[in-house]
C-alpha cells in the first residue's frame, strides 16, 4: 500500500517562518527572514516520506520566493497557492482549491489532505470549510489561541514543526486501517423500490449506503430530474421522451405501479428537491444522461454538495466541458485496462476510475495510485463469492444493484481482519 494522505499543505508566516526576525522592502516583501527551529527538516522529511507539499500562503508572492530560497526550500515544493496572486486572503477557498488544482487533487481526497497553519481564522477555518484534515501549530505568540466557532476549532494541535512528522504517521495508521470501501447504490434500492424514486433512496439511506447514484434528466422547459429514461414507458405510465414533456406534465406521471401497486403514489423526483433532502444523509454520483453543465454546477453549489459528488456521462464533451468549468469537481472514467485510466486522468482529470472485478489487475491499482485515483468496482449481480473478491481488492468504492447484501458480507470481512 501507498501512504493513504496524498499531500501536505504548508502555511508559511510563523508555521515556516518567524515573523518577528522579517525584513521587509518598501513595498512590504519580505527580504529575508528565520525559520522556525525544526521547519526545514520537517519540510525535507515530508519529502522523503513521498508526499506532495505545497505553499498556501497570505502575501505577495516575492516574499515567498526570497524566504523559501534563502534557506534552500523552494525547490520542495510542488504547487503555490499565494493571495498575492490568486486575489484573495484564506479563508477564502479558492485559495485552497487553486492548490488542489495545482497538485491534480479532486474534491474526493481533500479528506486524505493535510493543511498545517498558526492561524485559526485563516488556516483551520478554511481547511474545515472544505472536509481537509487541519493542523494547527501552536508557536506564534501573535495569534489568537481561542476559536471563534466550530469552524475554527483544529483537528489536531501540535507544538512545534517536528511534531508533525508523528502526527502524519499515526494518521497513515489509522486511515489504512479504518478506511473501508464506500458503497455506491445503483439507482437507489431498485430490487425493494422503482428506481430512481424516493422510496428507492429512502431504503438505501436507511442502509446507511455512502453513496446514492442519481441519474439526470431535462425537461422539455428546462428542468432537472432523477430519471434513466430517456423513454417515459419503461418505469412510468408516460409515453414518449422525457426530453419533450414540460415539467408540469412530468410531475402527474406514476413512477411506482409498474414495479408494485404499493407504490402508485411515486413521482419522478425533481433533482433539486431530491438533493436538498439527502443533504447530510449520503453523498450523490451524477450519471448525466442530459443536463446543461453549468446549471447542474450552479445547482450542486447552492445545495452544499460540492464535497460530497462525484460526476460521470456517456457524453464526451460533456464531461470535457464540466472539467473545463470546474477542475476541482471529482469526474470518475469507466475503463479495462491501465492505459486507459492514465487517459482518463491526463484528459479529464479523473479521481475515480470504474472498472469491472474481471478486469481489476494489481498494475491498475499502482497506477492509481501513483496518480491520486480512486478506484470504483461495478458489479450487478447478488453473487457473495464475488462480493468477497471486491473486498480482497482493497479498491476504495464499489457500485452495485445489491447494496444490502454486500454490506453484510463487508461487515464480516472486516471484523474478521481487524
Amino acid at each position: 500500500m501507498g501512504n493513504t494522505i496524498v499531500a501536505v499543505l504548508l502555511d508559511c508566516g510563523d508555521t515556516l517562518v518567524d515573523e518577528g526576525t522579517e525584513k521587509k522592502d518598501a513595498t512590504g516583501a519580505t527580504l529575508e527572514a528565520d525559520l522556525i527551529p525544526g521547519a526545514a527538516e520537517m519540510v525535507h522529511k515530508i519529502k522523503r516520506l513521498g508526499y506532495h507539499v505545497a505553499l498556501v500562503a497570505d502575501g505577495p508572492a516575492a516574499t515567498f520566493k526570497n524566504v523559501l530560497t534563502q534557506h534552500n526550500l523552494h525547490h520542495l515544493f510542488d504547487a503555490f497557492s499565494i493571495s498575492g496572486e490568486v486575489g484573495v486572503d484564506k479563508p477564502n477557498q479558492r485559495m485552497f482549491v487553486d492548490a488542489m488544482n495545482q497538485l491534480g487533487i479532486n474534491r474526493t481526497n481533500y479528506n486524505r489532505t493535510l493543511m498545517v497553519g498558526n492561524n485559526l481564522e485563516r488556516d483551520i477555518r478554511g481547511a474545515n470549510a472544505l472536509g481537509i484534515i487541519s493542523v494547527w501549530l501552536n508557536w506564534s505568540p501573535r495569534r489568537s489561541k481561542i476559536p471563534a466557532d466550530n469552524l475554527e476549532i483544529p483537528q489536531h494541535t501540535i507544538q512545534s514543526p517536528l511534531a508533525l512528522i508523528p502526527l502524519i504517521e499515526s494518521l497513515e495508521s489509522q486511515l489504512q486501517t479504518q478506511e473501508q470501501i464506500e458503497i455506491v447504490c445503483h439507482r437507489g434500492a431498485n430490487e425493494y423500490a422503482p428506481e430512481n424514486t424516493f422510496a428507492a433512496a429512502e431504503i438505501c439511506v436507511g442502509w446507511g449506503v455512502d453513496y446514492l447514484e442519481v441519474d439526470v434528466n431535462t425537461s422539455k422547459d428546462g428542468i432537472l430530474y432523477n430519471f434513466h429514461g430517456p423513454e417515459l414507458a419503461s418505469t412510468t405510465n408516460g409515453k414518449g421522451n422525457i426530453h419533450h414533456l414540460l415539467s408540469e406534465e412530468i410531475d402527474q406521471l406514476d413512477a411506482g405501479s409498474w414495479f408494485d401497486p404499493k407504490f402508485s403514489n411515486q413521482k419522478i423526483p425533481r433533482l433539486e428537491t431530491l438533493l436538498k433532502w439527502i443533504k447530510g444523509k449520503a453523498k450523490v454520483f451524477f450519471d448525466v444522461k442530459v443536463a446543461e453543465p453549468k446549471k447542474l454546477i450552479d445547482l450542486v453549489y447552492d445545495v452544499g454538495l460540492e464535497n460530497e459528488c462525484f460526476f460521470w456521462s456517456a457524453n464526451d464533451q460533456w464531461l470535457r466541458t464540466i472539467h473545463q468549468l470546474d477542475p476541482s469537481l471529482p469526474i470518475k472514467i469507466n475503463v479495462k485496462t491501465v492505459d486507459e485510466a492514465i487517459n482518463a486522468h491526463k484528459i479529464y482529470g479523473a479521481s475515480i476510475i470504474e472498472v469491472s472485478l474481471n478486469n481489476m489487475t494489481q498494475d491498475l491499482i499502482k497506477t492509481c495510485q501513483d496518480n491520486n485515483m480512486r478506484i470504483m468496482i461495478y458489479h450487478q449481480q447478488k453473487d457473495k463469492k464475488a462480493f468477497h473478491d471486491i473486498l480482497e481488492w482493497g479498491v476504495e468504492m464499489v457500485n452495485l444493484n445489491h447494496a444490502d447484501t454486500f454490506k453484510k458480507t463487508a461487515e464480516s470481512f472486516y471484523s474478521e481482519r481487524y
